[in-house]
């Protein structure tokens, strides 16, 4: 998605135009979110690559982080789309499918 790529962060308030800050509304913030989110989870899958294969560790594994990446970037998505149910779901399956690495209390 060309607009999860802007780094410039939502969470500030913006100018109102009088020297003042305006308060962001519930939808910017719901942007904000997802744009950070979506940056954060790409982010952990170019992690994911660098990572050595433990075969010892399932839990730990390259392939558990990418796919709890992925379903974090497919939760950012959804919140863009203002699909809520889908970003939850998708947020549940992220806090199951790596928790050595991403504890499912940090969800």
């Amino acid at each position: 998605r060309e607009d999860c790529c802007h780094l410039r962060s939502a969470f500030a308030a913006t100018a109102s135009g009088r020297g003042e800050a305006a308060a962001p509304t519930p939808q910017r913030l719901l942007r904000a979110l997802g744009r950070e989110l979506w940056t954060a989870a790409d982010e952990l899958l170019e992690v994911s690559v660098a990572l050595e294969v433990n075969p010892n560790n399932r839990e730990d594994s390259p392939q558990a982080l990418t796919a709890a990446a992925t379903s974090l970037r497919t939760a950012a998505e959804a919140i863009l789309d203002e699909d809520l149910d889908t970003a939850w779901g998708e947020i549940e399956v992220a806090s199951q499918s790596c928790p050595a690495t991403l504890p499912t209390e940090a969800f």
